[in-house]
């Protein structure tokens, strides 16, 4: 699949000029400026390209979110930059105070102006924090309700008892499994970050070989249960196919 084209509106085309007036500044201060700092400013650039791949694979505005934090940094970077470059290319300044603080003056303008334009959202989010605090709610309860899964799970010993070995191929499998007491297995969870079929098909044939009870939403077990080999099952409840050898 290719990627997705980026808008012409898109946001990412500033980070492109910071990438570019960065790396052209670094090298034309590499002989000013400490080999460290020239080493960290470069590591800084291609992190910035490197994870800017995450971006081209949807090329959706919210991936940059995901990398706000380290396109903050090259921002912070190119203003520290430019006012190296200020000061090299110019001689005595005018307002000596302004010059040699610049990089600090446009960063809390710029720390300023998301505070401002962020500020109802700032508040919002501060006082929901501040009224769970109050509460003793550090985590937000699922959307899930925890008497549906004890029963689902109560449905599941009738078949499985207390055998540790139980694995749940559902949509709520992080949940399933915790409220259980059942250890991870597997590389992956939930189910649906596993890439290759072939591979997590691979991956349940090898526990069902092993012990292991599959727990599986029966909306989904003709496309899961196909390639499975297993000699018992059982129907559970309303939603859900225990299978076993």
């Amino acid at each position: 699949m290719n990627f997705t084209k980026i808008a012409t509106t898109s946001f990412y085309w500033y980070v492109v000029a910071m990438v570019g007036l960065s790396f052209l500044l670094l090298l034309r201060l590499r002989a000013r400026v400490p080999r460290n700092y020239l080493a960290a400013g470069f590591c800084l650039v291609y992190l910035v390209i490197g994870n800017s791949l995450y971006f081209f694979g949807n090329s959706h505005e919210n991936a940059l979110i995901v990398l706000s934090a380290i396109l903050l940094l090259l921002f912070f970077l190119l203003l520290d930059l430019a006012g190296h470059a200020v000061a090299i290319g110019q001689g005595k300044p005018a307002n000596p105070f302004f010059h040699r603080n610049l990089a600090v003056i446009v960063s809390l303008v710029f720390i300023a102006s998301i505070t401002i334009w962020y500020e109802k959202s700032i508040t919002a989010k501060a006082t929901i924090q501040a009224l769970n605090a109050g509460k003793g709610q550090f985590v937000y309860p699922s959307s899930i309700p925890e008497q549906y899964l004890m029963r689902v799970i109560a449905e599941v010993k009738s078949v499985t008892g207390d055998n540790p070995k139980v694995y749940f191929i559902d949509d709520n499998d992080f949940l399933l499994g915790y409220y259980g007491g059942y250890a991870p297995v597997g590389y992956y969870t939930p189910r649906g970050a596993w890439i290759s079929k072939r591979e997590f098909n691979r991956f349940l044939q090898g526990l069902v070989d092993q012990g292991y009870y599959l727990i599986i939403n029966k909306s989904a077990n003709r496309s899961i249960l196909s390639p499975i080999k297993f000699s018992n099952y059982r129907i559970v409840g309303e939603n859900y196919l225990v299978v076993w050898k």
